[in-house]
């Protein structure tokens, strides 16, 4: 099985080399424009262009945040700087009839010294866990497979633990080494004192046996997709010029394949070390991480690349003496060999052996708009879901105990219009009910409002964050239904109660497992909305693992097009459940989709919404997919480079990239993030200076923090007040780079975009920070201040 979450970022890449040190840019903010690249990457000659087959959603004009011009698409540079540790030349892996890998464009390497990191690169003071000078981070070292704690650094020393936990992260409190390019190879020499915790060290650790962890970014895999959005498994090699040889070669997206296939068949060429699991694991349900040791970028065809050298590890587990490396590789190839396809195949290739899903459920719950223009579409949901229940009930004896239903209201600010009564309702707060209950619900007890608002936009994102907290069932599908007929008020409207833009509350609906289908309602009432409404809605149904919005706009005018739409999704939907526990396949009737009284088992006549039951097919199964993830195994104690992108498709990002923050990171940040956006508001309203203002913010809190100083600063990453792990990273921050003259030449309308992007990501953070299930204990005994949890690099200011 393959792994988990897939957000599609376009990454801008930027190679820094200095004599010093490396740093790479993976990526840059998923709005960015075009990639600059030094002239210290490697260029491939081009011979065809490679993109992707699909064009985003355009985002409304006043929730897309300024970005300051990214440049051109590259720039093509005859020069590559070798980042191995080896510093060997890369060489002709091959894989032609001879045996051997076919060369790809000639790839010029740089002097193939590694580049030492200098003693300065590291603040040890002796008292305290060392800081990364360039991110203030802690050193974190990795673990080689098979290593020992000692008493003393000293090789016959007392082993204080022995066999410790392979590549997973261990804090360094002193760095004696002689030669820190050497560090992690068997010629090392030198010593690390080391602990678990932050309290104090526990002994030491031989130079040979870690690695240093100077980012504290990770990656996850993508979701691996459905149908044509599917992607290829990641292969480990074992190599710098093996991944490179691979990457760079013409016949790459062939030889890919083909090496899968031997994996398969039990035969791997020899530079491969391990494969992607072809069983997805859901790192929320069984926490994994793989950080990135070493990272550069490479330009194939105009398409900026990322090769990383990275490790597995999965708290509290390890392999077994001797399991390492190439036993995963045997074990996935194995897995690899589980049939796909059909839903029953998907359940067999992604379900672990053994494991069933006779318990599988699915709840559904409808978010409704419920202000005075929506009692029609209410009642016309009530007469759907009766005949659809009747009809499955008909057929099957009814699935009462395997699908159940919610109900949450939405309408807007009753203390603006008192005759709203209530901005949203839970109809089902302690549990959900079976179907029958919620047609009973639905009939008599929910109602539209004898108003709407003074406004037509409406409090949208409050009613989907309400039934985020729905009573959901352990081990059931998630499944939201969205309708409404009016947009929702921006992030930085006072009216907006949650202070949430679609992109920050779609991530919180993926980090619960939560799913959404949209159907908005054109109003012609409103017709200067519809555009608005249809974006906002298609971009919370841009559910993981999916290529397309699970959204329709529905024309109202045709008083048959939401009735059509409603009783093809849920019957898609009773029907894909009822294929994956009786194992039969699905028998694609649905009745007429234009009345939802009858339920014969007519096909579907030809209409604009006969995609609605792939569409909910396809969000079935991506749900499906990271239900039996829960159970999936991921890797542990390897390592090997491999590349960022399906090396079938490179339009196909393979990875996730995030930085792992503790509360103790995201605290401070969230406090800094939070006087950088007021002083945004407060220097727009007086048309002071931005750094006066922000500096007389800082003055008057309680935020201390010797570093912070203003008066040699030209932009805010001077100012040392936001953290320095956030200008250390591979994307190009907006905010870091605001200075006193680009604030004032921001547009009024782009002002209010950085500022909503602020608030939204602010509110984002909030929920990540009181939400239990999102952190994670790196080790035994840590406080809750140092737990930790993954960011994804697009939701970064």
């Amino acid at each position: 099985m393959r792994y988990f979450p897939r957000l599609e970022i376009l990454f801008a890449a930027i190679i820094a080399l200095s004599a010093l040190s490396i740093a790479l840019n993976l990526g840059s903010r998923a709005l960015a424009q075009g990639d600059e690249l030094s002239a210290s990457q490697t260029s491939v000659a081009p011979d065809a262009p490679i993109g992707g087959d699909e064009a985003p959603i355009e985002k409304p004009a006043e929730e897309i945040p300024a970005q300051a011009n990214e440049g051109g698409s590259g720039v093509m540079a005859p020069q590559f700087q070798s980042n191995d540790a080896t510093g060997e030349e890369p060489k002709d892996l091959g894989k032609d009839a001879s045996g051997s890998r076919p060369a790809g464009p000639e790839v010029v390497d740089g002097n193939g010294q590694n580049q030492a990191r200098p003693s300065s690169d590291v603040d040890c003071d002796g008292r305290s866990v060392c800081r990364v000078v360039a991110t203030g981070l802690p050193l974190r070292l990795m673990p080689r497979p098979f290593s020992n704690i000692y008493e003393a650094p000293e090789a016959d020393s007392a082993v204080v633990r022995e066999n410790v936990r392979a590549f997973f992260p261990i804090l360094a409190f002193e760095r004696n080494v002689d030669d820190v390019a050497k560090v992690g190879l068997d010629g090392a020499s030198g010593w690390y004192r080391v602990g678990v915790q932050t309290k104090e060290p526990i002994g030491y650790m031989r130079a040979a046996d870690v690695f240093e962890w100077h980012s504290a970014l990770i990656l996850t895999y993508s979701h691996p997709g459905i149908g044509s959005r599917s992607r290829a498994p990641v292969l480990f090699f074992d190599t710098r010029k093996s991944v490179l040889a691979a990457a760079t070669s013409p016949s790459r997206a062939q030889i890919a394949s083909e090496d899968i296939q031997r994996v398969s068949r039990g035969d791997p060429p020899p530079d491969i070390v391990s494969i992607e699991p072809d069983r997805f694991v859901d790192a929320s349900k069984r926490f994994y991480i793989l950080p990135v040791l070493e990272h550069e970028a490479i330009d194939i065809y105009d398409d900026p690349t990322r090769l990383l050298k990275v490790a597995a590890a999965v708290p509290n587990e390890r392999a077994a003496p001797g399991a390492a490396g190439s036993s995963n590789l045997a074990e996935f190839a194995k897995e690899a060999k589980e049939v796909e396809g059909t839903a029953e195949g998907l359940v067999k290739r992604h379900s672990p052996s053994g494991s069933s899903t006779a318990g599988l459920k699915l709840d559904i719950v409808f978010v409704m708009d419920m202000t005075g223009s929506m009692q029609p579409y209410i009642d016309q949901t009530k007469e759907v879901l009766s005949a659809v229940i009747r009809s499955v009930t008909a057929k099957t004896g009814g699935l009462d105990d395997v699908v159940r239903f919610g109900l949450v209201g939405y309408r807007d600010d009753p203390a603006r219009t008192p005759a709203l009564q209530w901005r949203t309702k839970n109809f089902t707060p302690s549990q959900l009910v079976s179907g029958i209950d919620m047609v009973s619900i639905l009939g008599t007890e929910a109602k539209a409002a004898p108003v709407t608002p003074d406004e037509w936009a409406e409090d949208v994102y409050a009613g989907v964050a309400e039934a985020m907290n729905e009573p959901w069932r352990e081990g059931a599908l998630r499944l939201i239904v969205l309708v409404g007929d009016a947009s929702s008020h921006p992030s930085t409207d006072p009216l907006n109660s949650t202070r949430q833009d679609p992109e920050t509350l779609r991530a919180a609906l993926t980090d619960r497992d939560i799913y959404l289908f949209g159907i908005y309602l054109k109003n012609p009432l409103h017709s200067q909305d519809h555009e608005f409404g249809t974006r906002q809605f298609a971009r919370l149904g841009m559910n993981e693992g999916m290529g397309r919005p699970a959204s329709y706009a529905v024309d109202v005018s045709n008083k048959t097009d939401f009735i059509q739409v409603v009783n093809l999704m849920t019957r898609a939907s009773m029907v894909f459940l009822e294929t994956i526990i009786s194992g039969t396949s699905p028998d694609n009737k649905t009745g007429n989709p234009n009345d939802a009284s009858q339920v014969t088992e007519e096909p579907v006549e030809p209409s604009p919404a006969d995609s609605v039951q792939d569409v909910t097919n396809e969000m079935l199964e991506a749900a499906l997919v990271k239900y039996v993830g829960r159970e999936g195994r991921p890797p542990k104690d390897i390592t090997g480079w491999v590349v960022d992108r399906d090396l079938t498709d490179l339009s196909k990002r393979s990875f996730d990239v995030q930085i792992l923050l503790s509360r103790r990171d995201l605290d401070s940040f969230m406090r800094a993030l939070t006087l950088v956006r007021q002083a945004v508001i407060e220097a727009d309203a007086t048309q002071e200076s931005f750094f006066k203002t922000l500096q007389a913010l800082v003055a008057q809190s309680a935020i201390q923090n010797g570093e912070i100083d203003f008066s040699r600063a030209k932009a805010l990453k001077d100012t040392r007040l936001l953290p320095r792990w956030i200008d250390s990273l591979p994307y190009k921050s907006q905010i870091l780079a605001m200075s006193d003259d680009m604030f004032q030449s921001l547009p009024a309308a782009d002002r209010q975009q950085l500022e909503s992007r602020l608030e939204s990501l602010l509110a984002y953070y909030q929920k990540v920070y009181t939400s239990p299930g999102q952190w994670q204990t790196l080790a035994e005994g840590d406080a809750a201040i140092d737990q930790v949890t993954p960011i994804k690099l697009d939701f970064l200011p």
